[in-house]
C-alpha cells in the first residue's frame, strides 16, 4: 500500500515554516522535507514530541462516517474512498463508526441508512483491519466513535452482540477508563493499548471500563444539522463553518473535541476537494500559531480526506510539532488566564 510523505506546510514566502507557534512565540520551525515521515505511522516519528501529551491534547486526523468507503454506494451517501485499513495507512487516527444490520442480519457501516448490498462495508472486516495495523504499530494510538447513528434500524437488543464483535478483536488493545488515570500516549503505549472506544451502543458487563461513554465530559462534537442542509452555497457554508470551529476551539471543554469539518459529501458539488479540506488547512495554520486556538485542536473530522494529496492529515501532522507547552491545564482546555486573553 503507497505510503503518503508529508507535504511542505509553506507560507506565502515559499518556507516550511510557522511564526509564532512557540511556547511564547518565539517561532517553530517544522521540517516536512518528503523522505522525514509516512503518514502510516506518523506518531511513532514524532513520538519525541508528543509522548507526553494527553491524547486530547494531540492533533488527530479523523474521518466523518468512516465506514463508507464502498464505491458501490449512491450519490450523496459515500464519504470516504479507503476502506478502515487504508485509512489507517494513510494517517487516520479517529473513526465515525455507525452501524446497522442489513436484511440478513449483518452488521453493515451506513451513512442514514444507506449501504451497498455487498459485503464490502461490513462492520467485522474493519475491525479485523484495526487489530492488525496495531499488531504491527505499537506507536499509533487512536479514537473509534461507535455508534448506530442516524436511521440505523438497530434496537437496545442488538448491542450486546455488536459489542461481543469488538472484544473478539480489539479487547486486548482497547484502553480502558479510569477518571483518575493521565491518558498520555506514553502511558497508553507502556500499557500495550492503541485504541480508545467511545460508545453510544452501551458497555459490556464485566467490561464496562472499555467502552467509554459518548457524552459530552467525554467528547463534544461540533456538528450542526445546517452542515447537511441542501439549500446554502458551498460559500455560505464556509463562511459559517470557520468561526463556528474557532468558536468551538477556544470553548472550554472537558476532553476530546471533535470538530467536524465537511459540508455534504464529495458528490455534492465536489465539496470536500473544492471547499472544506483545503480551506480547513488554511485555517489551521491560522489557528495553531495562537495559543488559545492551538490549546483547544484536537480531531478534525473530513470527508474524503485523501483528496489533494493527503493534505488534512500531513497539515495536522505536522502541527503537532508546535508546542502547546504552559497553554494546557490537565483535563483538556486551555488555562484562564490565557483563554482570557491576560497574557
Amino acid at each position: 500500500m503507497r505510503s503518503h510523505a508529508l507535504l511542505p506546510v509553506v507560507h506565502n514566502d515559499a518556507q516550511p515554516r510557522i511564526q509564532g507557534g512557540g511556547d511564547g512565540g518565539d517561532g517553530t520551525v517544522i521540517k516536512t522535507d518528503e523522505d522525514v515521515m509516512k503518514t502510516e505511522h506518523w506518531m511513532k516519528e514524532l513520538w519525541d514530541e508528543i509522548k507526553a501529551r494527553e491524547i486530547w491534547h494531540v492533533k488527530l486526523p479523523g474521518t466523518h462516517n468512516s465506514g463508507v468507503f464502498s464505491d458501490a454506494n449512491t450519490i450523496g451517501v459515500r464519504n470516504q474512498a479507503l476502506n478502515i485499513g487504508g485509512q489507517l495507512a494513510g494517517g487516520i487516527r479517529a473513526f465515525d463508526i455507525r452501524v446497522t444490520r442489513n436484511n440478513s442480519g449483518t452488521f453493515v457501516m451506513h451513512h442514514s441508512g444507506n449501504y451497498p448490498s455487498d459485503d464490502s462495508q461490513y462492520v467485522e472486516p474493519a475491525l479485523k483491519q484495526m487489530k492488525e495495523f496495531v499488531s504491527v504499530h505499537s506507536y499509533e494510538i487512536f479514537v473509534v466513535r461507535l455508534s448506530a447513528g442516524y436511521l440505523s434500524n438497530l434496537e437496545e437488543k442488538d448491542y450486546p452482540a455488536l459489542r461481543a464483535m469488538v472484544l473478539k478483536y480489539l479487547e486486548p488493545c482497547l484502553v480502558p477508563w479510569d477518571l483518575a488515570h493521565s491518558y498520555t500516549l506514553e502511558n497508553i503505549k507502556n500499557e500495550d493499548k492503541n485504541i480508545i472506544l467511545i460508545s453510544s451502543v452501551g458497555k459490556q458487563r464485566e467490561r464496562e471500563a472499555l467502552f467509554w461513554d459518548d457524552n459530552d465530559s467525554i467528547l463534544r462534537d461540533t456538528w450542526e444539522s445546517y452542515q447537511s442542509d441542501f439549500w446554502p452555497t458551498p460559500e455560505e457554508k464556509i463562511n459559517w463553518l470557520k468561526p463556528h470551529i474557532a468558536k468551538a476551539l477556544t470553548t472550554p471543554r472537558s476532553r476530546f473535541l471533535w470538530a467536524s469539518s465537511m459540508i455534504w459529501t464529495i458528490n455534492l458539488f465536489d465539496a470536500a476537494i473544492q471547499y472544506a479540506n483545503p480551506k480547513l488547512c488554511d485555517w489551521l495554520l491560522e489557528w495553531v500559531i495562537d495559543p488559545a486556538h492551538n490549546a483547544g485542536m484536537n480531531i478534525f473530522g473530513v470527508d474524503f480526506f485523501h483528496v489533494l494529496d493527503n493534505r488534512v492529515v500531513n497539515t495536522l501532522v505536522a502541527l503537532n510539532k508546535v508546542p502547546i507547552g504552559r497553554f494546557l491545564s490537565r483535563v483538556g482546555q486551555p488555562s484562564r488566564q490565557y483563554a482570557s486573553g491576560s497574557e
